[in-house]
């Protein structure tokens, strides 16, 4: 991860503090990275954070989780297209402080594979609803119409299933990122 630092829990705040100083040791503040230069800050508009993610060009991708909670607490409505070095496009949906979306390169679904491993279905229930060849609804569906998954189990696998994508995007390579 390439740490400058470690802190063991419990630490002191000072501590803390006295490591993002030696860090950022020496460099102006157009320097930082526009970014962190929202950090700490406890009255942050949309504007600024949006004019924040606009000046970065590239950015390293352990940097994504802190975007993605500057867009959400910030309530900005948008989409998050992230270029990785291979020139694949990842694309995260942000709505009014949730993310409703995500979209990459892997499209494997994980989706019944997430059932199975949570207790709602079994391997065999999942394997008779994969093998309808012609039918063309969601997965979700076609399990909850057989009478062997309840609806609430649909959105709960989608959710672990959006937040696996997410997680496979954050990696230590350098991303574009463009958000509209």
């Amino acid at each position: 991860t390439k740490a400058l630092g470690f802190l063991s829990k419990p630490f002191a705040i000072e501590d803390l503090f006295a490591l993002l100083d030696k860090t950022f040791e020496g460099q102006s503040e157009q320097q930082l990275n526009p970014i962190y230069r929202l950090i700490g800050s406890t009255s942050l508009t949309a504007r600024e954070v949006l004019k924040s993610i606009q000046l970065l060009d590239r950015i390293h991708g352990f940097d994504l989780p802190l975007i993605y909670c500057f867009i959400v607490d910030s309530k900005i409505s948008g989409r998050l297209s992230i270029i990785d070095e291979k020139g694949d496009v990842s694309e995260i949906t942000f709505g009014r402080g949730s993310i409703l979306s995500a979209k990459i390169k892997d499209e494997a679904s994980y989706f019944g594979k997430l059932l199975v491993e949570n207790g709602y279905i079994s391997n065999e229930d999942l394997k008779t609803a994969l093998a309808e060849s012609n039918s063309d609804r969601p997965l979700g569906e076609r399990l909850v119409s057989a009478c062997v998954l309840s609806p609430h189990a649909v959105s709960i696998a989608l959710s672990e299933q959006m937040a696996i994508r997410i997680g496979k995007v954050i990696a230590d390579n350098s991303l574009h990122i463009n958000f509209i």
